[in-house]
C-alpha cells in the first residue's frame, strides 16, 4: 500500500468537505424557514439559529486538541456521521423542540467535521502550496454552500420539509464515504511513549494507540486553554480571529435572516435558496485565485480590509427586500468577501504555529467563529423584532464598517 497524503487523498478530502457543507447548508436553509412556518417570531428565530453554535463555542478548543491527538480522519467521520442522524429527527417530528435538537446536533457534527478537515488540509503542504490547498478546499466547501441552499429550496417547493431533511441526511452519508477513503499524510508529532517500567518489572503491554491518544487528549485540554494566550501574542492569529469572526456575522445575516425576510415577502423558497447560493457560487469562482488576489492587493492586511469593506456594502444591500436583482448584486459582493476572507484566515491562522498544533490553532479560530455565531443571531433577532429586518441589515453594515476600522488596531 502506498503512503497517504497524495493528490487522490486531497481530492477525497475536498469531496468529503463538499458533501459535509452541502448537507449542513441544506439544514441551515431549511431550519429558519421551518421556524417561520411554525410561527416563530424573529427573536425566537434568533434563538433557534444560535442553538447551533452554543456547544461548539465550548467544545472548539478541546476538539482542536483531540484532532492533534487522534488525527483528523476519525473525527471527520464522526462529525459527518452526526450530520447523517440529525435531520432525521426533525423529519419525523416537525416541531420547535425537534428543531432545537436538530440545531444542537448539527452544530456539534459540523464542528467535528470542519476542525478535522481543516487540520488535514494543513498537512498536505506548506507556504504558498498551503495557501493554494486552502483555496481549493475552500472552493469545494463553497460548492457545498452553493448546492445546499438552492437544493433545499427546490426540494421544499416540490416535496415539503420531510423529504428535504431526509435528502440532507443522505448527502451527509456520501460525505462519510468520501472521508473514509482519505489516507492522510504521515503525522510529524512525536509518538506518545508508554511509561518506563520499574527495574526488574515485566514491561506492561503497550496500550492501544487510540487509548494512548485519548489519554493524551484529555490531559491536553487544560494545557490547551493556557496556550490560547500564547497564540494571541501572534499578530497573524489576532488578525485571523478578528476577520473570521466578523465574516461569521455576515453569513448569519445572509444564511438565516435573509431567508426569513424574503419568505415574509412571499418570495418562493427556490428563489430564496438561489439568492443564498449565488453568494457561494461567487465564492467558488474566486477562491482558486486567492493567492493572486492577495498579491494584487499587496498583502493579507490590505486584502482583509478590502473584503470587510465589500462585506459591509453587500450587507447593506440585503435591505432592498424582494428586489431580486439588487439582492443578487448584494450576494455577489458578499461572495467575493467571504470567498477570499475565510480560506485566507485559515492559512493565516496556522502560518506561525508548529504543525503538531494546527488542530489546536484552528480550534481556537472556530471558537471565535462560534462566539460570533451565538451572539450575532440573538442580537439580529432582537433587532429584527424591534425594528424590522431591513433596519437590522443596515445596522449590521454599520457594525462591519466599525470592525474594518478596528482591524488596524488589532494588527498592532
Amino acid at each position: 500500500m502506498t503512503a497517504g497524503g497524495g493528490p487522490r487523498d486531497f481530492a477525497w478530502l475536498s469531496v468529503g468537505a463538499a458533501f459535509l457543507f452541502t448537507s449542513y447548508f441544506m439544514t441551515t436553509t431549511l431550519a429558519p424557514l421551518l421556524a417561520v412556518a411554525l410561527g416563530a417570531p424573529p427573536a425566537l428565530l434568533g434563538t433557534v439559529v444560535a442553538a447551533t453554535f452554543v456547544l461548539p463555542l465550548l467544545l472548539a478548543i478541546p476538539t482542536g486538541g483531540l484532532v492533534d491527538a487522534v488525527g483528523g480522519r476519525p473525527l471527520a467521520l464522526v462529525g459527518t456521521g452526526v450530520l447523517v442522524a440529525a435531520p432525521v429527527w426533525v423529519a419525523l417530528d416537525a416541531s420547535i423542540a425537534a428543531l432545537f435538537a436538530l440545531q444542537i446536533l448539527t452544530g456539534v457534527g459540523q464542528l467535528l467535521g470542519v476542525v478535522a478537515a481543516q487540520s488535514l488540509v494543513a498537512g498536505f503542504g506548506s507556504g504558498r502550496l498551503r495557501e493554494r490547498n486552502y483555496g481549493v478546499y475552500g472552493a469545494f466547501v463553497s460548492g457545498g454552500q452553493l448546492v445546499g441552499p438552492v437544493g433545499a429550496g427546490l426540494l421544499l417547493d416540490l416535496t415539503g420539509f420531510t423529504v428535504a431533511f431526509v435528502v440532507a441526511s443522505l448527502v451527509a452519508g456520501l460525505g462519510v464515504v468520501a472521508f473514509a477513503a482519505v489516507r492522510p499524510p504521515a503525522r510529524t508529532a512525536a509518538p506518545i511513549a508508554p511509561a518506563a517500567p520499574a527495574d526488574g518489572a515485566t514491561p506492561p503491554a503497550a496500550p492501544a494507540p487510540w487509548r494512548a491518544r485519548l489519554r493524551h487528549a484529555a490531559g491536553a485540554v487544560p494545557r490547551g486553554v493556557a496556550r490560547v494566550g500564547g497564540l494571541l501574542r501572534l499578530a497573524s492569529v489576532r488578525t485571523s480571529l478578528w476577520v473570521s469572526g466578523t465574516v461569521m456575522v455576515v453569513m448569519i445575516a445572509h444564511n438565516s435572516f435573509l431567508p426569513a425576510y424574503l419568505e415574509g415577502l412571499a418570495v418562493p423558497a427556490t428563489l430564496i435558496g438561489g439568492v443564498v447560493s449565488l453568494r457561494s457560487l461567487v465564492a467558488v469562482a474566486v477562491r482558486p485565485f486567492m493567492a493572486r488576489i492577495v498579491a494584487a492587493f499587496g498583502g493579507r492586511i490590505p486584502t482583509f480590509l478590502a473584503t470587510l469593506t465589500l462585506a459591509a456594502l453587500g450587507t447593506a444591500g440585503l435591505a432592498t427586500g424582494a428586489t431580486l436583482a439588487l439582492q443578487a448584486l448584494a450576494a455577489v459582493a458578499l461572495g467575493v468577501a467571504v470567498g477570499v476572507a475565510q480560506p485566507l484566515t485559515m492559512a493565516s491562522m496556522v502560518e506561525e504555529v508548529p504543525s503538531e498544533r494546527h488542530g489546536f490553532a484552528l480550534g481556537t479560530r472556530i471558537t471565535a467563529n462560534r462566539f460570533a455565531q451565538v451572539v450575532a443571531p440573538l442580537a439580529l433577532g432582537a433587532m429584527a423584532q424591534a425594528l424590522g429586518y431591513a433596519a437590522t441589515f443596515l445596522l449590521t453594515a454599520g457594525f462591519l464598517v466599525a470592525m474594518t476600522v478596528g482591524l488596524l488596531r488589532v494588527r498592532r
